[in-house]
């Protein structure tokens, strides 16, 4: 019984990511006294990826028309000044940073109720930037090191094709500096909604982006969570032209790498 729980248990965190059974978003505590609409979704897992599945969420569908894979030869380089300290021992010590860079194209066509909508074009980049001093023996085993993040910054920048009536103008940049979830503007028609990642969830702060509001003033009109296949919840009333975007705010940040795991 236990080699079956702990086989399940590796089976859905390959499939879903970090996330652990029974993890959620947290829903915002203004929307205890709200009507909040409830969207599933499907197709986000691995093996629906490797398949080439489209997502769904609710009655929206967004099917791959390109992607790169995020981690498939990210751009990696090195310095390093090395210093010998004497024949005593045969230890040297050396310093010196390791970057690395990835950047990713997705590119999706969003499907609704009334048909096709838009086609989605978003870029994703990530840089990473470490120092490291070591010293090591006269076998090249570390004696001693010392390593510190120096910089770490990423963005996601989407923009729209309108293909259908329904939909309005739409982009989404988001960026972070430091090792934390994304942040920005999701623009609609000209008007600025905010989109903060979060790592909070209801089992504890996950090392992984849990989730993303979207906020309009103080106001929390979606959370996209991203724990296991994931899910939109929009609280309603709201105009249909926002309601329509919101699906594919959803679809690209469900879709997006999390720049909280860039191996």
């Amino acid at each position: 019984m236990r080699t079956l729980c702990i086989v399940s248990l590796i089976v859905t965190l390959y499939l879903g990511g970090c996330s652990l059974v029974g993890q959620n978003a947290l829903d915002p505590i203004d929307w205890t006294d709200k009507e909040v609409e409830r969207h599933a979704a499907s197709g986000r897992g691995f093996m629906a990826q490797l398949r080439k599945d489209p997502l769904i969420v609710g009655p929206y569908t967004a099917a791959f028309e390109a992607r790169s894979p995020w981690n498939n030869l990210p751009v990696q380089t090195s310095t390093d000044v090395q210093v010998g300290l004497g024949a005593e021992g045969g230890r040297q010590a050396s310093a010196g940073t390791t970057s690395l860079r990835n950047e990713s194209e997705m590119k999706i066509r969003l499907y609704g109720p009334v048909g096709e909508l838009a086609s989605i074009q978003c870029r994703q980049v990530l840089n990473v930037e470490n120092w490291e001093a070591r010293v090591t023996n006269k076998r090249g085993e570390n004696d001693m090191s010392v390593a510190e993040n120096i910089a770490y910054d990423a963005s996601l920048n989407c923009r729209s094709r309108k293909l259908g009536p329904a939909w309005p103008q739409w982009q989404l940049d988001m960026h972070a500096t430091g090792k934390k979830p994304l942040h920005g503007i999701l623009r609609i028609d000209g008007h600025d909604f905010e989109v903060s990642g979060s790592q909070a969830s209801t089992v504890g702060v996950m090392p992984d982006t849990v989730s993303y509001e979207v906020r309009q003033n103080s106001q929390v009109l979606a959370l996209i969570d991203r724990s296991s296949e994931g899910q939109l919840s929009i609280a309603v009333p709201i105009s249909e032209n926002l309601h329509t975007s919101l699906f594919g705010a959803a679809a690209v940040l469900l879709l997006a790498h999390d720049p909280l795991s860039p191996q």
